[in-house]
């Protein structure tokens, strides 16, 4: 779990790859560590690595510092939510395809973005400098975000939370589903761009900056419209295998198109639909004093 965590804590979209992973893509190292990942899959302890969504363990944590009583999670339908988003997908795409043409003097305006444009920069350099949302997913407070219990470890989103602050302490809630979820399965870079082939949303300009700097590739770029996702899906969830394998690398899609999976937690569950309900009180977590996650009741 140390490795596993090590590597989600170093998941960066924004920025250039580091020099170890160079280091650890080049053909040579890829060789040696071959047998390494091989050992790993077979073990017992890696098991749940490929496993589906595992719906009677599910938990929704609620990170947080200093005394806080817990607050039962907003589950109520996120049909409107995902409409917001994806308004605002559009809307952040338009925004960064002004400041490359130059129709927009302040490009400060841009989320993430601060500097403002310098008289006699070229659109194209201030385009290349801008950040703004780096992530694939939807956003993380419009929809539920779970992941499983793995005892006797805990809540593994508590491990395992990409871009994550230093929290001490969490709620986490038992969640269910009410009735059979229509689920999706991300176990491989494949099952990614299946479902973004099948719900395409266009955000080349606002995630070329970004994801170019991260994969060296200019794209085009395409997510899935989640709001469409969840006309055909109740829940996406993506193993641990499927991070792994996916996260972090461009994918195609196909007529030229690639795709990127980024901002998702390993094993983490996106709920899109009103499915589900907290099923028990919220079990208390803290670090103890190794920085380790224990319960605290």
């Amino acid at each position: 779990m140390d490795a596993l965590t090590g590597a989600v804590d170093f998941a960066a979209y924004w920025q250039p790859p580091h020099e170890e992973d160079e280091l650890l893509d080049s053909p040579g190292v890829v060789h040696e560590l071959k047998p390494v990942a091989q050992a790993l899959l077979d073990h017992p302890a890696t098991d749940w690595w490929s496993r589906p969504l595992a719906l009677d363990a599910q938990r929704l944590p609620q990170f947080f510092e200093g005394p806080t009583p817990p607050q039962a999670p907003a589950l109520t339908p996120p049909h409107e939510r995902l409409g917001a988003w994806r308004e605002d997908q559009l809307r952040l795409n338009e925004q960064f395809r002004a400041v490359l043409e130059g129709r927009d003097q302040l490009a400060g305006r841009c989320p993430g973005y601060s500097p403002l444009r310098v008289s006699g920069d070229d659109p194209a350099e201030q385009f290349a400098r801008m950040s703004g949302t780096w992530w694939s997913t939807p956003n993380r407070g419009d929809v539920p975000v779970t992941a499983r219990d793995l005892p006797p470890i805990g809540p593994v989103a508590l491990w395992l939370t990409e871009d994550k602050l230093n929290w001490k302490q969490a709620h986490c809630w038992p969640v269910a589903a009410v009735q059979p979820p229509r689920s999706y399965e991300i176990d491989a870079p494949q099952a990614w761009a299946d479902l973004v082939a099948r719900h395409p949303l266009d955000v080349t300009d606002s995630r070329r900056p970004d994801w170019g700097r991260a994969t060296g590739s200019d794209g085009p770029w395409l997510i899935p419209d989640w709001q469409a996702v969840a006309r055909e899906y109740d829940a996406v969830h993506l193993s641990v295998l499927g991070y792994l394998t996916t996260s972090g690398l461009p994918v195609p899609v196909g007529d030229g198109h690639w795709t990127l999976l980024a901002g998702w937690d390993p094993d983490a569950t996106f709920w899109l639909t009103d499915t589900l309900a907290v099923t028990d009180p919220a079990e208390l977590w803290a670090h103890d004093d190794q920085h380790e996650w224990v319960r605290a009741r």
